[in-house]
């Protein structure tokens, strides 16, 4: 069996996911979480990504639309009038609200 190791930059649910990844493949493939800033700052592990040292993370909106301007759009002031928008029709065409 050939065994795929994948690196990702760590965020809260990394570990589990990693679990769950190794779980339903039957340790095919393995997440390797890198945790505390190891792979560096956000745009470091974008940068990474792009070359291949890093194969997927969770980075914030700001610094990758420096790689993808047209995501500045989303970040617009006064875009959102509410939690219910943000979460709701407009974005997943179903009425869910954050509580």
């Amino acid at each position: 069996m050939q065994r795929i190791r994948r690196r990702l930059s760590h965020n809260t649910g990394a570990c589990r996911f990693a679990e769950l990844v190794e779980e339903k493949t039957g340790g095919r493939i393995k997440i390797l979480v890198k945790a505390d800033g190891v792979l560096g700052d956000e745009k470091t592990v974008i940068e990474q990504i792009q070359f291949g040292g890093v194969d997927f993370a969770r980075v914030s909106l700001s610094p990758l639309a420096e790689f993808v301007p047209r995501l500045n759009v989303l970040q617009m002031p006064y875009l959102y009038t509410g939690r219910e928008n943000i979460c709701g029709r407009s974005w997943m065409g179903r009425s869910e609200t954050i509580s």
